[in-house]
């Protein structure tokens, strides 16, 4: 499928279901790899949240569905997604740059429109749309807290694969986390001992002790 037809393509309330969204039509993506880092992020996002007096709830979940974009674009596309991970690998580049590169868009802009396709929250939109490039004026809260989480999450390499990167951070939406170095060597030690509980509890013998491949 080109970047329009995924984009044009009639997201249905029981797309779930079907045959389509299926991630194991493309073998080259770690879907254990996926999940474990958006636990992480959303564990990361909840705690941020409340650090700063927002709503935890949404923003587990906002971290959780943040890279909806990549799963939809696996299911869809999946000898695409494919071809793009070994460009990535092959020339280094940066996730995004290579989505835009061989599928026309980002999985970011995806995910959005999926997001507002299934009525999702506002804010959960934001978070999924924005997640790489918070606004500098802090008109998507949530987004900021995504954005840090998914790069905390990332430099502690809670995904747990070779592959896995740490995208720049936006220093306004770091500064708007109003935390100094104790609260967050605390938060970090938290989230890594919270991270392992959850993902053996979900993924049995794995935890955050899982073995890169």
């Amino acid at each position: 499928k080109t970047a329009y037809e995924i984009v044009d393509c009639d997201w249905s309330s029981d797309v779930c279901s079907s045959d389509l969204f299926d991630p194991g039509r493309c073998p080259s993506f770690d879907l254990g790899a996926y999940w474990r880092h958006a636990v992480a992020c959303a564990l990361c996002s909840e705690a941020l949240a409340r650090a700063r007096g927002l709503d935890g709830g949404m923003a587990f979940g906002c971290g959780l569905l943040h890279d909806l974009g990549r799963m939809a674009m696996v299911c869809v596309a999946p000898d695409d997604y494919a071809q793009m991970l070994r460009t990535r690998a092959t020339q280094d580049t940066r996730l995004l740059d290579a989505e835009r590169a061989c599928l026309g868009l980002d999985h970011a802009a995806l995910g959005a429109v999926l997001a507002e396709q299934w009525l999702l929250a506002p804010e959960l939109v934001d978070s999924v749309a924005l997640h790489h490039q918070p606004p500098e004026d802090g008109s998507a809260p949530m987004a900021d807290l995504v954005h840090v989480a998914d790069c905390i999450a990332h430099g502690l390499g809670l995904e747990g694969s070779t592959s896995e990167s740490v995208a720049p951070m936006a220093l306004h939406s770091w500064r708007r986390m109003d935390m100094d170095e104790p609260r967050w060597f605390l938060l970090f030690t938290e989230l890594e001992a919270e991270h392992a509980a959850l993902c053996q509890s979900l993924f049995p013998g794995e935890g955050a002790n899982h073995e890169r491949t």
